[in-house]
């Protein structure tokens, strides 16, 4: 028997070495899903890969023994994965943290860009586009803003995040924006605003984005799917951003950053789990 099997017969040992259920699940089933599920991105497999191990003590971990009473531990090390519920969940707990110190002191709006499910494919197709769905909410608010006064060219502060999914964990690619109500100027040190012209802007985020998309999807669908969307006034495009002034900045932060690095389902909700059946709510 090796180091490593004396270690693995010692549990009460091992500090934070525990099961979770999804992770049980992925154990259980990851490799049949392999089988039979083609073209899994490589960037899944390597998140997995580490999640799987995660906790483990063949992953490595650290050794803390007591000079006085001669007690040991051993201490796994976590995987660091933004798939994991635990790691995942730190990672965006510490970020949420971080973010408000560089948000400026001042109400702000949150607003939210979502697109027509007939885009979704090709989103989720070409992974690269996703950065368009950046470029054309930043646009729509900032081009705004500037257009206000040509001679301040006023820039406010934004925060955007993007989610790939929603409520019912189905893919749908939109973005989550935090704005200043209120924005810096060339001549003027700080002018409030508190108006946004939300039907404006969803036009000029439709044209945005349809326009950076069209220089890169060539396929006669994709312009097909443009030409009806544009004949339809932007039919599933939507800036919705309800006049509810954000005093607690923080809060909204959370709200918004929770997604960026965890599963789409917190463990929370996985009510019982058998080997084979999952219930949740």
């Amino acid at each position: 028997m090796n180091f490593l099997d004396n270690i693995l017969d010692e549990q009460s040992h091992i500090i934070g070495h525990r099961n979770h259920i999804i992770q049980d699940i992925f154990k259980d089933h990851w490799d049949a899903f392999l089988a039979s599920t083609p073209n899994v991105r490589f960037v899944v497999k390597e998140e997995i890969s580490k999640f799987l191990l995660c906790g483990s003590i063949s992953s490595g971990y650290s050794v803390y023994d007591c000079n006085v009473c001669g007690n040991y531990a051993y201490v796994p090390f976590t995987c660091k994965s933004r798939f994991c519920p635990s790691c995942g969940v730190n990672s965006c707990i510490n970020r949420s943290n971080l973010m408000p110190s560089r948000c400026i002191d001042c109400p702000h709006r949150h607003i939210t860009f979502t697109i027509p499910s007939s885009l979704w494919p090709f989103f989720q197709k070409d992974r690269s586009l996703l950065n368009d769905l950046f470029d054309a909410a930043s646009f729509t608010i900032l081009s705004w803003f500037k257009g206000i006064s040509k001679m301040d060219s006023f820039i406010p502060g934004i925060v955007c995040t993007f989610h790939t999914f929603g409520r019912d964990l189905k893919w749908n690619p939109h973005i989550h924006m935090i704005v200043t109500e209120g924005a810096m100027g060339r001549i003027t040190h700080w002018k409030s605003f508190d108006f946004f012209p939300f039907d404006m802007l969803r036009k000029r985020f439709l044209t945005k984005l349809l326009y950076n998309l069209s220089k890169k999807i060539l396929s006669a669908d994709f312009k097909k799917i443009k030409s009806n969307l544009y004949k339809e006034n932007g039919k599933g495009f939507y800036v919705h951003a309800p006049k509810k002034t954000v005093s607690n900045v923080s809060s909204i932060l959370k709200y918004i950053t929770r997604y960026t690095g965890r599963p789409a389902m917190a463990e929370s909700r996985i009510l019982s789990y058998d080997g084979d059946f999952v219930s949740f709510y």
